[in-house]
């Protein structure tokens, strides 16, 4: 019984003896019951003629603050951990935020909390998010839709939805609804479109509903122009079937506290001028809302904005035609009041769903455990929603995401925090996992590129004073080289061995001031020296297998064959490599240099080497319509080939454990024609537009964005496998001391063999 209510008063005086049974929530009723399976067709006994004459004193008008209607919601059927993730990527890329920083904020102030992040009190998030959020309290078991009820008064049927087939008796000239007090559980909905169903001739449309629609997860951490979308998309919720012969007049039951689902038919309804509300005014807030049961607590969120058919947002709050506070007594008079006219539509001053731009929007620190532990929450909702590979590779990432935040101290430091997102990252398997670390405290890098060669770490190429190509790195500031190699690999990302191995690596490059490393050269001599942090201007050139510009092959004794290096630190227009194919015209063969970046269009590029038409890789694109509606945006280019200057004759690709995206995309191509021999390496399998998310603490997350296929006719699978080559090519550090390529002389011995 609600608040203020006193003195309920219910006379009936009928035609015909009836047998008085007890209403839900103490109304009124003067007639017989069924309920479940065939709800009241096979009832007896119904009254006729009768009447209901009700005196109540109305209670005071209910709370308008939604979050204190709000009915409690089912228990969470995961952990407090996966609760909290699922939670927080509804809201943050679904619910009606400002921007995700705010979201991302309320979230790293709440989990510092340790009642919130155990699941017991939310209040800290939910207060930060007004009008978007609200806790709630669980059920203490399930909630379960009990069987429908069909009752009437006099020829008014009185329905209750729930489960089962529901019919009216053949006397019944008009419908009441009730909606309250019914369970928030899946297919309420449909429950109570069964039961309204037998009232409607016609169908009744459903509102429509205004929702973020991601095509794509808009990157946020590495270029404000990339390939990714996001608006707002307005779309047709489902109707409101029919089974009846008739329209027979409706009014929804209402009360202060109730279900989405019951106010979202009611809003429905009386929007329509088809049913009257009678009982208490409805908060469509509620109707925007989903729950998720969070430990011992929960929190409902809103994630749609609802509107008319023109665009137009729905009132904060849609009056009763008549409070009452026993609302089953107007089954006496709405037989005389006829079709509901207009509702005059009020205040929409809730939040809205707006299109955001996150693009480089940084969020400050909090505290060091809220941050650290906001920042796994974002990042594996962010995967979880978005990252298209976990088919591919296998799904570990909540198992992960239990280990990192279990492993974090009470006062994370930056490196712990960094370790724990750089190991969240490690279980997509992904090449373009990458984390921002804005307290990295690197000063400059060590000079020097590093090959694989059966584990160790390898010297290349070299502008490091005293360390020489040819050289294994044996230790790191004290550190056995096997030791710090084995502790990154399992930090880093990586699709394939040997591109995992290469970012790993990386983390000798980066240096914090002078720093001891230990070598053996291939004579067997150790040495250990202490290198000097380089600008990266003197170091960028040096981070590719070589930089031997464009030309024939003749001082390697291959006059006949000519070689393009497509690394961006060397080719670096079209007209460039337009010239270099230009000036190989009528050599025997061409080798293509792809171990490195592109820095031109390489579909240009692929055009003016394939002499038919070809297609792209696949490309696969996650989009996500609202929370619920999620699809694939499957697009492939078509190409034909260019002319004045191309190239006809045998080419080779090289390509190696760096070759990587832009790059693979490029082999891909040539590949996928046939138009190449493979020489080298395998390459990194990873390609596809990089995506990021901006994290609490300053940090940021990165991850392939969209699944890449070969343009085949079975679609293969490209991401961990990569460029496979035709000849594979074991690298020597012997090789790289002598100033040797063997991929390139491996490529002339090829082309000098046909």
């Amino acid at each position: 019984m609600l608040a203020g209510m006193r003195n309920v008063t219910c006379v009936v005086s009928m035609a015909a003896p009836l047998l008085f049974l007890p209403l839900i929530a103490g109304g009124c009723d003067g007639s017989n019951t069924s309920t479940g399976g065939g709800g009241a067709g096979g009832s007896t006994g119904g009254s006729t003629g009768g009447t209901v004459e009700c005196d109540a004193q109305i209670p005071e008008p209910p709370s308008s603050d939604w979050c204190e209607r709000l009915p409690g919601g089912a228990p969470p059927t995961q952990s407090t951990l996966l609760s909290w993730s699922a939670l927080h990527a509804q809201v943050r890329f679904f619910g009606p935020v400002s921007e995700y920083r705010a979201a991302d904020q309320a979230l790293a102030t709440a989990l510092a909390l340790d009642g919130a992040w155990d699941g017991a009190d939310p209040s800290a998030y939910t207060t930060a998010l007004p009008g978007v959020v609200c806790p709630g309290a669980t059920s203490a078991e399930q909630p379960t839709l009990g069987p429908a009820e069909v009752k009437m008064v006099g020829t008014v049927a009185i329905v209750v939805p729930g489960t089962g087939e529901v019919n009216y008796p053949s006397e019944t000239q008009a419908v009441l609804v009730d909606l309250r007090n019914l369970p928030w559980v899946p297919g309420l909905r449909e429950a109570i479109a069964a039961a309204v169903a037998p009232a409607l001739s016609t169908p009744v449309p459903g509102l429509a509903a205004k929702v973020r629609k991601h095509n794509g997860m808009v990157d946020e951490m590495f270029s404000a122009q990339n390939v990714y979308t996001m608006s707002v998309e307005q779309i047709a919720l489902p109707e409101w079937s029919a089974s009846g012969a008739t329209d027979l007049p409706i009014a929804m039951l209402t009360s202060a506290v109730m279900t989405p689902d019951a106010v979202e038919a009611a809003v429905t309804f009386r929007m329509a001028k088809r049913a009257w509300l009678v009982g208490e005014d409805l908060r469509v807030e509620l109707a925007e809302s989903r729950w998720q049961g969070l430990g011992t607590s929960g929190v409902a969120y809103r994630f749609r904005d609802l509107v008319l058919e023109d665009g137009t947002r729905l009132p904060d709050a849609l009056p009763a035609d008549e409070r009452s506070a026993v609302p089953e007594c107007f089954a006496e008079t709405i037989l005389q009041k006829g079709a509901p006219g207009d509702v005059p539509l009020g205040e929409a001053a809730r939040p809205s769903i707006k299109k955001l731009l996150p693009f480089d929007d940084q969020e400050p620190k909090i505290t060091p455990l809220g941050d650290a532990r906001a920042a796994l929450i974002v990042a594996h909702g962010a995967a979880r929603l978005f990252y298209p590979y976990f088919e591919t590779v296998g799904d570990t990432i909540d198992d992960r995401l239990v280990e990192t935040t279990q492993d974090l101290p009470s006062t994370p430091m930056a490196s712990d925090r960094i370790r724990s997102l750089r190991r969240l990252g490690n279980a997509l398997v992904d090449g373009h996992n990458f984390v921002r670390d804005p307290e990295s405290g690197v000063t400059g890098f060590f000079g020097v590129m590093i090959e694989d060669i059966n584990g160790a770490p390898v010297v290349r190429r070299s502008v490091a004073a005293g360390v020489s190509p040819g050289d294994t790195i044996t230790s790191i500031a004290g550190v056995a080289a096997s030791e710090f190699m084995a502790t990154e690999m399992a930090l880093s990302g990586g699709a394939t061995p040997g591109y995992q191995f290469d970012i790993a690596a990386r983390q000798m490059l980066y240096l914090k001031g002078p720093t001891e490393f230990g070598l053996t050269d291939t004579n067997g001599v150790e040495k250990t020296l202490v290198v000097d942090p380089l600008p990266f201007a003197d170091v960028e050139n040096v981070w590719v297998a070589t930089d031997r510009p464009a030309g024939f092959l003749s001082d390697l004794g291959a006059s006949d064959l000519y070689y393009i290096n497509m690394d961006a630190t060397v080719l670096t227009t079209n007209s460039a490599f337009g010239a270099a194919l230009t000036e190989a015209a009528g050599a025997k063969g061409l080798v293509i240099d792809m171990r490195g970046y592109p820095g031109i269009d390489h579909y240009t590029a692929a055009r003016r080497l394939i002499q038919k038409n070809f297609g792209s890789p696949v490309f696969r694109v996650p989009v996500l319509t609202g929370p619920d509606e999620r699809t694939v945006d499957e697009s492939q280019l078509s190409l034909t080939p260019l002319s004045n200057p191309s190239f006809v004759e045998p080419i080779v690709l090289l390509v190696g454990h760096h070759t990587v995206s832009a790059a693979e995309n490029f082999s891909t191509m040539l590949v996928d024609a046939e138009r190449v021999t493979v020489i080298g390496r395998q390459s990194a399998g990873t390609n596809g537009n990089i995506t990021g998310v901006q994290l609490p603490g300053l940090y940021a997350f990165s991850f392939t964005g969209m699944e890449v296929l070969h343009s085949d006719a079975q679609k293969s699978v490209f991401h961990g496998v990569g460029i496979v080559p035709d000849v594979e090519v074991e690298l020597s550090p012997l090789d790289f001391a002598a100033g040797d390529d063997p991929e390139l002389n491996a490529a002339i011995v090829y082309l000098q063999s046909l």
